[in-house]
């Protein structure tokens, strides 16, 4: 990445189309020192050409206030913003799944205010240590990356969602094997391993928000048909929604990595993967630990108050009906991740000037 500073317009557009020709994939430009390290706070350029003649602040005493070794940072262990996240990760997950008893109120409270803290912690530390953050600052100012990781979360709490809750479905309501129901979870990596490699012939034609707008149609469909799967149900439809399920997650997960990988420069390629990486696991573990909570939600209960043959049917039907309540929980998922589509960029990152 080169950055270009100069406060004459027409002397930026040229440095940039000059650098362009030479096959430079990543140009940023800015007009004044001021506005130079506004854009650094996201991107830190490998090369600086910086005008020398500036007003108020000149090109000499703009480099004299660059930090001597900024690239050094990411590439520390952020063991304290990893501890913050997690802890606030944990107790916003503890939060969620208490049951909604008036006992349990000064625990929620408690638990409430140990995430806020955490989480306002980290916050604090991110603003300190922008690139040296277990999760990079770029992800939660630059419109493209944080759509993009709003998509990813979504992609991977559907998929790994589905492939914890249908095989349960499919042995306690729809009545299948062990063996039936463990294919569910091959259908969803066979879908995965396609989706990525048909995605990553598609991404050079078609650019980034094709291949996510496609992945998030799959996830759509695949999460639609379990909202309509029942036990009455054939089993074909359950092992479609997560080929296409896969398909999804397959296409939105080479999308993300090229996308983040290509937005960061060449110094933290491996952070923007491990950023993506760890944003599929926290979309993961709220998908497990918050829809399997909302499908057994109320399940005891409705038991308890009967006995016998009726006691077994309450607890099948408020079973079926805890899934499929699960099951409509991942539409509105991706229905409410479909609008950030609209700020993934469309054009191949390679040809884009990153500003």
């Amino acid at each position: 990445t080169i950055m270009v500073v100069d406060d004459s317009p027409f002397m930026q557009r040229l440095m940039a189309e000059m650098l362009a020709s030479f096959g430079v994939g990543k140009v940023m430009t800015a007009a004044g020192a001021d506005e130079a390290f506004q854009r650094m706070e996201t991107r830190a350029p490998d090369v600086i050409f910086c005008d020398w003649q500036m007003y108020p602040v000149d090109g000499l005493a703009m480099l004299r206030r660059l930090p001597s070794a900024p690239p050094s940072e990411a590439r520390q262990f952020d063991a304290p913003g990893l501890i913050m996240v997690s802890v606030g990760i944990l107790a916003v997950l503890l939060a969620v799944m208490l049951p909604p008893d008036s006992a349990e109120l000064s625990w929620l409270i408690g638990i409430a205010a140990i995430a806020m803290c955490a989480l306002g912690l980290f916050a604090r530390h991110l603003r300190r240590h922008p690139h040296g953050s277990v999760i990079d600052i770029a992800f939660f100012v630059d419109p493209a990356l944080r759509a993009q990781a709003i998509i990813v979360l979504a992609s991977a709490l559907v998929m790994y969602t589905s492939v914890t809750l249908v095989p349960q479905f499919l042995q306690e309501i729809h009545g299948d094997g062990v063996v039936q129901s463990g294919l569910v979870v091959m259908f969803a990596a066979i879908g995965w391993v396609v989706g990525a490699s048909v995605g990553g012939q598609l991404l050079g034609k078609h650019g980034f928000q094709v291949l996510n707008t496609i992945g998030v149609a799959a996830l759509g469909g695949g999460a639609a048909l379990l909202a309509a799967f029942s036990k009455d149900s054939a089993i074909a439809i359950g092992y479609v929604s997560q080929v296409l399920i896969g398909l999804g997650i397959g296409q939105v997960s080479i999308a993300s990595l090229l996308l983040a990988q290509q937005s960061l420069p060449a110094a933290r390629i491996g952070v923007a993967t491990a950023n993506v990486q760890l944003l599929r696991n926290i979309g993961a573990v709220f998908g497990v630990n918050v829809f399997v909570a909302l499908a057994m939600h109320g399940l005891s209960r409705r038991a308890d108050e009967l006995g016998g043959v009726a006691r077994q049917a309450a607890e099948l039907a408020s079973l079926e009906a805890g899934y499929h309540r699960s099951f409509l929980g991942l539409v509105v998922v991706v229905v409410a991740a479909a609008p950030w589509l609209l700020a993934i960029p469309k054009a191949r990152a390679a040809k884009e000037q990153v500003s």
